[in-house]
Formats: C-alpha cells, sequence, structure tokens
C-alpha cells in the first residue's frame, strides 16, 4: 500500500511540475519571433510597460497565408502576396479590447508589418 502511493506521489508531482513553465513549449525559432516583435514594438509609440512585454513575450503566433487586404499593412509589399507569414498577437491576462497585430516573415523571423487594433 505505501509503495503505490509513493508510486501515485511521485508521478502526480512529476505531472504537476511539467506544467510550471509555460515558456517550456516555446520553440527557439518561436521565442527569436517574439523576441524581435518585442524590440519592433518598444521602437514604437505603443506602451512598454512590463503588462504589454509580458503579453508579446507570450504571444500566439500563427501562419497566415498573405492576401490582399493584408498586403497593405507589410512594407515590403511585393514580395508576399500568396506567402505564408507569422502573425503575432499579444497575449494579455486581462480583457482588452485593441490592440495591434506584428507580421513576422516566417523565414527571416524579422518583423514586416503591424495590423492596427479595432
Amino acid at each position: 500500500m505505501k509503495k503505490s502511493l509513493l508510486f501515485f506521489v511521485i508521478v502526480l508531482w512529476a505531472l504537476m511540475s511539467g506544467c510550471n513553465d509555460s515558456n517550456a513549449n516555446v520553440s527557439e525559432n518561436e521565442q527569436q519571433v517574439l523576441e524581435n516583435v518585442w524590440t519592433y514594438v518598444k521602437g514604437t509609440d505603443m506602451p512598454i510597460d512590463e503588462e504589454w512585454e509580458n503579453a508579446w513575450l507570450n504571444g500566439e503566433i500563427e501562419e497566415i497565408e498573405v492576401s490582399d487586404d493584408i498586403t497593405s499593412y507589410i512594407d515590403a509589399k511585393e514580395e508576399y502576396p500568396g506567402q505564408t507569414v507569422l502573425l503575432v498577437t499579444p497575449n494579455f491576462k486581462t480583457e482588452r479590447t485593441a490592440y495591434p497585430k506584428i507580421l513576422v516573415d516566417a523565414k527571416t523571423t524579422e518583423v514586416i508589418g503591424e495590423i492596427p487594433g479595432e
């Protein structure tokens, strides 16, 4: 009985400790994307307090195809139509009604544009 209980406690502890670090599941490439986005944000007129820093450095990254309505937000418009780029959305802990989203070149991880918040 004691061995079963000890085994259960060890397994439970291992499962719980595996959930501690939210950045553990972020690849090096994704981390580089988020850091490049934060560097970009610091050079804009967006807030750069701790809440915004955490929101961008823990942002959600998704792949999107560049369509005609997105090209107007990209600096080098002629290079990207029909290509896949990354869209980074800040991950705020509090509800926000409007915030920009950042477009990133999937190959170079450099910021290529900004979609204003609605």
